[in-house]
């Protein structure tokens, strides 16, 4: 019979989400109490932001209705918006790239249960599954889009309700808001349910069908968090061109080596 408890690889991944979250908490009060003061927006815009209280819901409900999910669940056709322009630019359709590079390579680092001791079969059918997960969670919830555009969808519909003509240096301000106010929080969160699904593991034997389900439940939850944080982080980097932002990314950027030489050690079962 297998016992219960977590892997070595398990716990590696719990200490993983445990950083990044740490981070992401320390990112956000660098956002909110040093960076976005500094930057001084026009009152009508600071008042709108202050006293209008479902203007975030609905700038939420304006770009999460890029959800292809949404059409699929409520029965209901999708408004397709006009992107912003800034959605068009070369340095946001790069980062596409960007976006494939860390399916195929940093994810599956993270998530895959690669060992030595395994065949070379069992090790590919691992790294693919890796692959394809975020993927296909990537396709299905538009993840490169709620990160990339949700702030100036934000900008947008702030301006539309003045009726200004908005100037890149106030729309980079109000995304940067957004993504601090709400994306990050909801990283964050999504960070808790991970742990979550640890616990879960913790007490409950792998050999059995709910703790088959258990597993594949942390492997999506955790591909969905670790895709998500790398997606914001590159975001971050373009709204706010600070130095503790490109420290992070190269922090967030070497975790997957650091997980993957301590698992190929390992033996399995540890």
């Amino acid at each position: 019979m297998e016992r219960k408890g977590l892997y070595f690889r398990d716990k590696v991944g719990m200490a993983i989400v445990i950083v990044f979250m740490i981070v992401f908490f320390i990112d956000l009060m660098i956002n909110l109490y040093f960076i976005l003061p500094s930057i001084t927006l026009p009152s009508p815009i600071v008042n709108l932001i202050t006293t209008d209280k479902n203007l975030p819901d609905e700038a939420k409900n304006y770009a999460l209705s890029d959800f292809i999910i949404v059409k699929k669940v409520s029965g209901r056709a999708r408004v397709i918006w006009r992107a912003p322009e800034q959605l068009s630019s070369p340095e946001y359709l790069h980062l596409n790239i960007v976006f494939y590079l860390v399916s195929f390579i940093a994810i599956p680092m993270l998530v895959a249960n690669i060992n030595v001791g395994k065949v070379l079969k069992d090790n590919i059918v691992e790294y693919a599954k890796s692959v394809i997960v975020p993927l296909l969670l990537a396709g299905i919830l538009s993840v490169n889009r709620l990160f990339g555009s949700i702030g100036y969808y934000y900008a947008k519909l702030v301006f539309t309700k003045l009726d200004m003509k908005p100037q890149e240096e106030y729309a980079r301000a109000l995304a940067l808001y957004f993504l601090s106010q709400y994306s990050e929080k909801w990283i964050i969160i999504l960070g808790f349910i991970s742990l979550a699904t640890f616990f879960i593991l913790r007490s409950i034997k792998r050999d059995t069908i709910p703790g088959m389900l258990s597993e594949a439940l942390n492997f999506i939850v955790l591909s969905t968090f670790y895709f998500s944080s790398y997606v914001l982080i590159v975001h971050m980097i373009l709204f706010r061109e600070h130095l503790f932002n490109y420290i992070l990314a190269f922090f967030a950027m070497l975790l997957p080596v650091v997980r993957t030489a301590l698992i190929v050690k390992a033996p399995e079962g540890v």
